[in-house]
């Protein structure tokens, strides 16, 4: 009888190390970003609005962009997704799905740590139909078109020193279908600043 309570007692305390351990991988994997993005939320509106001029350290307009440190990146947006979201209005800036999927050496977790801002705009350049055919953008909403093209068009600022790094345009992005979830554009965003070249 002893035996079995000594094995049971084994068995309890082993399942909530178990547990505990699971619940600080959950933490780290899920909760602990979405905190961080929430400690940006007051002053999202304020970035999106930044005009700092080049200096003499910025590059030039069209080459990729350096960063100068850990960076948060913010989505302006216009109502380019009113498709997608069911014709909800969306909010004019948010954190970009991709900044959640960078390694946290990359990721500012606070204002404090943030040493570059990038903001990112995606715009919508066109739709091919089922025949292949390119329509222009503003044609978006008609039925029959098969995927659609994106551009992202970025401008990335040294927040330590106030001023413009570079201004640069992704028109590599992956064509996407309105029935489907935008993960694969915001991996390749992320893919991109995680290359980006630090200074």
């Amino acid at each position: 009888m002893k035996d079995l309570e000594k094995e049971n007692r084994k068995f309890i305390i082993t399942s909530l190390l178990v547990l505990s351990v699971i619940g600080v991988v959950l933490y780290f994997l899920f909760f602990a970003v979405h905190l961080e993005a929430w400690r940006f939320k007051p002053v999202l509106e304020d970035y999106i609005n930044i005009s700092y001029k080049p200096s003499e350290k910025s590059v030039k307009k069209g080459e990729v962009p350096y960063r100068t440190g850990k960076l948060l990146i913010v989505e302006k947006k216009k109502g380019q997704y009113r498709y997608i979201q069911n014709f909800r209005e969306p909010p004019t800036a948010r954190i970009d799905k991709s900044w959640y999927k960078l390694p946290g050496s990359v990721r500012a977790r606070n204002t404090q740590e943030l040493n570059t801002l990038v903001v990112i705009q995606y715009q919508r350049t066109g739709n091919e139909s089922n025949s292949g055919e390119w329509k222009l953008g503003r044609e978006i909403g008609d039925t029959g078109f098969a995927s659609t093209k994106f551009i992202g068009k970025i401008k990335v600022f040294d927040m330590d020193n106030r001023f413009l790094i570079g201004e640069y345009e992704m028109d590599d992005l992956p064509l996407l279908h309105e029935s489907e979830d935008m993960n694969k554009m915001h991996r390749r965003v992320r893919d991109f600043f995680k290359k980006m070249p630090l200074k």
